[in-house]
């Protein structure tokens, strides 16, 4: 291991008088190395200091930031690493409890125990003439689960290596009996569930005799050609790494991964998790080391970001830095916050990915890997995704007509959007749509220290009053950019001619805007009305792709449940008849389950949350046809009923507002006195707002030509926000 000041230690041993010995600087390392996951001190001139087992018992502590102690029962001595660094402490620690954990989980899944000396198992020497005995004693092993046992034996004996030079020498006089009986051993041993012996076989000496092994499979009626494949393989290295002991971890992985992928047929299940855990733990180790380095990651994202060399050295960079996010999202538990939050403070980790995606010409290859990092990183850690788009300099002005595309000069935002509007990859889309709503969608948006920051599973619904002033402030500079800058941007594809992509990009925008209703208030209520979105949203009932019909149905569905604005936009909806073009696709013969249990649902939330305009709006527009429908017959009584309920309570409602009546009020009939004020709504004349400049790119409407009139937005804004005269 080269010299890092994060893995850069002093090995201490307690003397008999109470005293630490210095016995040596140099660097730490902790992972499966050999047999066991163990501590390693390198000395500054070469020597090993220290290489000691670990072990579950809890007798390893952290004193301070810098010192780790324990006793070790091996060395019979007190032993104490003092780190020059608190990283490399905190990062060693974290490793020496994953390492118990693996080992504890290891020990609960095979039952593991130690065996009395009286039950001692002892094999036959691995001769020729004793290989029938030894498959059949191997089988009874795994029978009669003695698998701890077998390890134990096998760990402190060469017979492995013994075995399978025996296999070469009958391989090589062709003897496919003998084969297949040291296959069913070497199988049989994989089975014992110990990592120990699996690290054995697939160390560099042994691993090309043990893949050869598995290749006489008696149960298969063609022989795979393993040592052929693993042959081609090549490790290429992007970024050369200097360290041996990471080198050798990552080509011994890849056995392992191979291993696992070949052999499930065989393998019962708690040999499979141990091949699992044994990868992940590689995997952590692995990234650790690498992300510790002081020159690995510099070198990477310059070669990522070395825009005037060869395309091909440039993907192999950027794949590999995909693969480093993507094994830290899937592998990494304790650590996972650290390595996210670490890459996202590099200096050039977001300088780099802008750069890539602000090209001129972006190839496939780099929108296709960009895309789907953006997916794993966004699902960790958003915050400091946003503070990068908020900081830019290159937001993007306003397109100045509907086919305009270029957005230059284009910050990263607008290379991600870019990704959704532009793009005809439909896995690239979903990518960039997923990275849109985790970064203005999140419900950690702004709220540092939230669970789902480093935990997307984890759920948790912050208010405005949770967040400090300065959040409050950033987190209304983020949204003031989104609707001033990029917005516009995002819902070009409503009005630009149809071209492959556009279809799949629109469900996902459609999704984006439902999203926005439920989250940002006031200032999606204004932008929708202004540029009439609504409207254009609805049409796509008009098209004939049943999912564009049902992401209509979704939005409208938003627009009904969303908790500010809410009668605002119950308003809109009645008076300009919104709801005419999806119960056109609802009666028609066409439609087809899926579609028509989307818009019962809607009608059924309307009716359960009993909103009184839209109750009355589809009551008296298409009462007549809901009573005599026959689908969802339930639902739609439900809706007429309470329209019943609510113009019974309307006349009568001087009989319950009279003094010591005695009558008590439901919530329903308390929520329409509270807004019978706006009923007068509908018997205003309002006229059009004029629309913004940014409107005029995406006025005309993204379904097939229709008809109808277009609906005029109302102005009055009863519900608006303090701040409504400002410009969005």
């Amino acid at each position: 291991m080269g010299d890092n000041c994060h893995t850069r230690v002093k090995l201490y041993k307690l003397n008999s008088e109470g005293g630490w010995d210095d016995w040596g600087t140099g660097q730490v390392s902790v992972g499966l190395q050999d047999e066991s996951p163990v501590i390693h001190v390198n000395g500054d001139a070469g020597q090993v200091l220290l290489n000691t087992r670990i072990v579950v018992d809890d007798i390893y502590k952290q004193q301070g930031d810098t010192i780790i102690t324990w006793k070790d029962d091996d060395k019979n001595a007190e032993l104490a690493l003092s780190f020059q660094a608190i990283d490399g402490c905190r990062s060693t620690w974290e490793l020496i409890q994953s390492a118990q954990k693996y080992q504890a989980q290891q020990a609960q899944d095979t039952g593991e125990a130690l065996v009395p000396a009286d039950q001692s198992i002892s094999l036959p020497p691995p001769k020729l003439e004793n290989l029938p005995a030894l498959a059949d004693m191997m089988e009874q092993l795994v029978m009669e689960n003695k698998r701890s046992a077998a390890a134990e034996i096998l760990r402190q004996s060469e017979y492995i290596g013994e075995l399978l030079s025996i296999f070469s020498q009958v391989e090589d006089l062709e003897d496919w009996g003998t084969c297949v009986l040291i296959f069913k051993i070497i199988n049989g041993m994989v089975g014992l569930v110990h990592p120990e012996i699996v690290l054995h076989l697939v160390s560099s000496p042994n691993y090309k005799r043990f893949f050869g092994v598995l290749e006489y499979d008696p149960a298969l009626k063609k022989p795979p050609k393993h040592r052929e494949f693993l042959a081609k393989a090549v490790f290429r290295q992007e970024i050369p790494i200097e360290d041996e002991a990471v080198r050798q971890r990552i080509q011994q992985n890849y056995r392992l991964q191979y291993l696992e992928h070949i052999l499930p047929r065989v393998l019962d299940d708690p040999t499979i998790n141990m091949l699992h855990k044994m990868i992940m733990m590689n995997n952590q180790t692995i990234i650790t080391q690498l992300q510790i380095s002081d020159t690995y990651t510099d070198n990477l994202l310059a070669g990522v970001g070395r825009l005037s060399g060869p395309l091909e050295k440039r993907l192999g960079c950027l794949e590999l830095l995909l693969n480093l996010v993507k094994t830290a999202d899937d592998s990494l538990q304790e650590e996972k916050p650290e390595f996210f939050r670490r890459l996202c403070a590099h200096k050039e980790f977001f300088p780099t990915l802008h750069k890539v995606l602000a090209q001129k010409v972006v190839s496939h290859q780099e929108r296709t890997l960009c895309a789907r990092m953006l997916f794993y990183l966004l699902r960790n850690v958003r915050q400091a995704c946003r503070t990068f788009c908020i900081d830019s300099k290159h937001h993007p002005d306003p397109p100045t007509s509907s086919g305009d595309h270029s957005g230059q000069p284009r910050s990263l935002l607008t290379g991600i959007i870019n990704l959704l509007t532009c793009e005809e990859d439909r896995g690239i889309q979903a990518d960039a749509a997923t990275s849109l709503n985790e970064l203005f969608h999140g419900k950690d948006f702004f709220f540092e220290g939230a669970p789902s920051e480093h935990d997307p599973m984890v759920k948790r619904e912050v208010k405005n009053e949770t967040l400090t002033q300065q959040q409050n402030r950033d987190k209304e500079a983020c949204l003031s950019i989104l609707y001033e800058r990029y917005m516009v941007w995002i819902v070009q594809p409503f009005s630009a001619t149809c071209r492959p992509g556009t279809h799949n990009a629109m469900i996902h925008l459609t999704d984006f805007l439902s999203n926005c209703v439920l989250n940002h208030g006031y200032r999606a209520k204004y932008f929708i009305l202004q540029n009439r979105l609504i409207d254009t949203v609805v049409q796509l009932c008009d098209r004939k792709e049943k999912t564009l019909q049902i992401a209509s149905v979704r939005f409208l569905l938003a627009c009904i449940q969303v908790k500010e604005s809410a009668p605002f936009y119950h308003r809109y909806i009645a008076k300009n008849d919104l709801f005419r073009r999806m119960f056109a696709c609802f009666f028609a013969t066409s439609a087809d389950d899926m579609l028509k249990a989307s818009i019962c649902n809607l009608i059924d939330v309307i009716g359960t949350l009993n909103c009184k305009v839209l109750v009355k709006y589809i009551a008296k527009q298409y009462g007549e046809r809901l009573r005599a429908c026959a689908y969802c017959k339930e639902t739609f009584a439900l809706i007429l009923r309470k329209h019943a309920q609510n113009e019974d309570f309307e006349h009568n409602k001087d009989q319950f507002t009279k003094d010591d009546v005695g009558v008590k009020m439901s919530q329903d009939q308390l929520r329409y006195l509270e807004n019978q004020r706006e009923e007068s709504y509908f018997d205003d004349d309002d006229s059009v707002p004029a629309r913004p400049p940014a409107a005029a790119a995406f006025s005309s409407a993204a379904a097939a030509p229709s008809s109808h009139p277009q609906p005029s937005p109302a102005t009055h804004f009863l519900d608006e926000n303090p701040f409504k005269r400002r410009k969005i």
